[in-house]
């Protein structure tokens, strides 16, 4: 009987854990970037088109999510942050 692992999964990334890493702190600073435009949106654009913005926003931010970070976690999850090991775990 074989056994196969969520690790061994070929939808995970980055075996090298210093690529993994750094994709993390890439990502990182990639959401800090659009939360901060998205409250800028907020602060000056009509309410119609701040909806779509922030619309678009959780879109981008749901799809790298599900498409780097998670894959990234589920081989390293040491390099899970402390604050998403109750909802990753």
């Amino acid at each position: 009987m074989e056994v196969c692992r969520s690790s061994e999964s070929p939808s995970n990334l980055f075996s090298n854990t210093e690529l993994a890493k750094e994709l993390l702190q890439i990502v990182s600073g990639f959401d800090a970037r659009l939360i901060e435009l998205l409250s800028k949106s907020e602060k000056t654009e009509p309410a119609d088109e701040h909806k779509k913005v922030t619309q678009a926003i959780a879109s981008v931010l749901y799809e790298h999510r599900a498409q780097l970070l998670y894959p990234v976690y589920r081989r390293h999850k040491g390099l899970i942050a402390e604050e998403l090991k109750g909802d990753l775990l």
